[in-house]
């Protein structure tokens, strides 16, 4: 997970849910690559992540664009976390859709458009424009599918541990 912010740092700027949520997905990856192999980690892989800690509302096609734009900062930094389990599973449907080159392709365009540091204070318009280099790179309705998705595979749809 650290290494994975220190990586994409370099890179390009990303929103909050995006810098956590690259950041679970592959360090996820590693975790779930070694479990076989190391029954530890695979203890680990089992018992560490309850997915949807935290999340205020159910995400869907009505509001997921929306849940982008917020990038919940609405949540008190002691309520943090459903930044992390949102880009975690946006980040999967990511994958699923468009392969293993959806981070390098998003990267690619939103160092491009040099897009602003908005990891941890900016306007709603500087997260529009983030919203949009998302649409730019995988299409004007990727967060209506994004949402589809969620409610397709009981992702986002648990408010209980709020």
């Amino acid at each position: 997970h650290e290494l994975t912010h220190t990586i994409t740092g370099r890179y390009a700027n990303m929103t909050s849910i995006m810098t956590e949520g690259v950041a679970e997905y592959m360090g996820r990856s590693v975790i779930s690559a070694l479990a076989d192999e190391y029954p530890s980690i695979g203890e680990t892989n089992e018992k560490r992540y309850l997915y949807d800690e935290g999340i205020p509302a159910p995400v869907n096609a009505d509001n997921a664009e929306e849940v982008f734009i917020g990038d919940y900062n609405e949540i008190s930094h002691a309520d943090r976390g459903a930044e992390y389990v949102t880009g975690r599973y946006l980040c999967q449907f990511l994958h699923e859709k468009f392969g293993d080159g959806f981070i390098r392709d998003y990267l690619k365009i939103s160092k491009a458009q040099n897009l602003p540091d908005i990891y941890s204070n900016y306007t709603e318009s500087d997260a529009i424009k983030y919203a949009n280099a998302f649409k730019s790179t995988y299409g004007e309705d990727v967060f209506t599918e994004f949402g589809n998705w969620c409610v397709e595979n009981n992702a986002l749809q648990n408010t209980d541990g709020v």
